[in-house]
């Protein structure tokens, strides 16, 4: 029963961070293909985009 749970609990987790993945991905690359904003700005982006996917995966699955 609690495998299932941790099992569950990884997917739903896998699951949000492809969704922050794909929303990130669909805000900022468009302005960066376009040339609207500078590199600068979209590797900074890249990397709070990252921070934020692996600071959402290093977060407990389980509540105990």
């Amino acid at each position: 029963e609690r495998a299932f749970a941790l099992a569950r609990a990884a997917r739903d987790r896998i699951r949000q961070n492809l969704g922050l993945a794909f929303v990130y991905n669909a805000i900022a690359i468009p302005p960066a293909v376009l040339g609207i904003v500078n590199p600068l700005v979209t590797t900074v982006a890249v990397v709070v985009g990252t921070l934020l996917i692996v600071g959402n995966a290093e977060r407990s699955l389980v509540d105990d």
